[in-house]
């Protein structure tokens, strides 16, 4: 029985997230991913039951290491500042380094509907969080409030996917420098409006 090989697998993933990303999952081949891999069609279903399997595995890091962010508690910190602290530094740190392993695994996890809506659902869900851990619970049922951190949640989520379709545009010290900012931008706007959820 012929061993697999982890390098194999590793540049099968790599050709089918660029693929993906090129033609999206429907019009995807495996013959033209094994192509781009630089092996035979059939060695792809030594490593992979099916397109299906594939997809799954391409995008399965950057949900894994995202939901490593999104699902902290809040209650860790005293302060809500320090919670928005580290979903800056967390949320810039993973982003930037997904964009650097595989940017492509990543653009494909986030134009993929489930995925996508899964990944906003628990962003949302996580700023929720953090006002129920520091707010008058009477606050939040406040409909505006509400509107207010869906809001919040739809844009880092779209900031996010911008960050990724610009990044082959400017250097790596922009990059960094630009998603870092970002993520500051929103914790600054999310704190600024403490008198209204959070005092």
């Amino acid at each position: 029985m012929q061993i697999l090989k982890e390098s194999i697998r590793d540049d099968i993933l790599t050709a089918a997230a660029k693929h993906f990303r090129a033609y999206g999952f429907a019009q995807a081949s495996l013959r033209h991913i094994a192509k781009e891999a630089n092996i035979s069609a059939g060695n792809v279903y030594r490593y992979f039951d099916n397109k299906d399997t594939l997809f799954e595995a391409v995008i399965n890091d950057p949900i894994v290491k995202l939901q490593s962010i999104l699902t902290l508690e809040a209650y860790d910190y005293d302060h809500p500042q320090q919670a928005f602290s580290m979903l800056v530094q967390g949320f810039s740190q993973t982003l930037y380094s997904l964009i650097q392993e595989n940017k492509d695994a990543l653009f494909v996890m986030l134009n993929h509907p489930q995925t996508a809506q899964q990944i906003q659902d628990q962003l949302h869900a996580f700023l929720k969080r953090l006002a129920l851990r520091y707010a008058d619970p009477t606050d939040l049922e406040n409909q505006g409030q509400m509107l207010l951190i869906k809001m919040l949640s739809s844009g880092i989520f779209h900031g996010v996917y911008h960050a990724i379709e610009m990044s082959h545009e400017v250097s790596e010290e922009n990059l960094r420098l630009a998603i870092t900012q970002y993520f500051q931008l929103h914790a600054y706007m999310t704190y600024a409006i403490k008198d209204n959820i959070y005092e």
